[in-house]
């Protein structure tokens, strides 16, 4: 390879490398503000609250204690608490139905 050859791949491996970056940076500013947004949507509920919501059960649904957590794609998830009250390491998608909103799904827990 002449040094005209390396010279032009050199620059497009920069040029490559510096638009990479520059799509790095913006895909974490998106993720940033999908996550303000969810946390907007989630309003009167908060990350990390406890709350009551249904989960899969084997082939039902059952009523439990969880945690709300949001990802870094903006989606919603909640972690059940087992009987001892310590979080368990499974965790569901929590997506309101049909237009509804999460104040449907989820229920505050006094504490």
């Amino acid at each position: 390879m002449d040094n005209k050859t390396k010279e032009a791949m050199n620059k497009l491996e920069t040029e490559c490398s510096e638009l990479i970056w520059k799509r790095d940076e913006l895909n974490k500013k998106i993720s940033e503000k999908l996550v303000e947004i969810t946390r907007l949507i989630l309003l009167p509920f908060k990350e990390g609250q406890l709350v009551k919501c249904e989960v899969p059960s084997g082939r039902n649904k059952k009523e439990c204690l969880c945690q709300i957590e949001i990802d870094m794609e903006g989606r919603v998830w909640v972690r059940p608490a087992k009987a001892d009250g310590v979080l368990g390491g499974r965790r569901f998608r929590a997506v309101p139905e049909d237009g509804k909103s999460y104040s449907k799904i989820f229920k505050e827990v006094n504490e």
